[in-house]
């Protein structure tokens, strides 16, 4: 499972790929979601959002704002490399229930024309 942080600094280098088998991995090693009072938390301590891992500089900010992708970027806290792809593995996070997050992942692949990995974490 990806933690915050963790790729942000490599999220520039990443091809869409890379950048998707990070988000099924974490999504599907953490199935459950990381949310808070208002919503969806970026940093919930020990999950975290699907978008989570390819943050570059966390902001306190970010959680209470409960922004999008869009707005992290906005915020210099991420590159804009990949926004569209990380925007949807955030949606999938926040708008679906963990029961449906393998069939999403599985759904976003394919609209992305890229390989789903995630048989080995199903």
């Amino acid at each position: 499972m990806a933690k915050l942080g963790q790729y942000g600094h490599q999220l520039e280098t990443m091809t869409a790929q890379e950048v998707l088998d990070v988000g099924v991995e974490h999504l599907l090693t953490q199935m459950e979601k990381s949310e808070g009072e208002i919503g969806c938390l970026y940093d919930g301590g020990v999950i975290c959002c699907a978008a989570a891992p390819f943050i570059e500089y966390y902001k306190e900010s970010l959680d209470s704002d409960n922004e999008d992708w869009s707005g992290v970027v906005a915020k210099e806290c991420a590159s804009s490399n990949h926004i569209e792809l990380i925007s949807k593995l955030q949606k999938i996070h926040d708008s679906k229930s963990e029961e449906y997050w393998k069939m999403e992942l599985k759904q976003l692949a394919k609209q992305e024309c890229l390989r789903y990995n995630g048989e080995q974490y199903e």
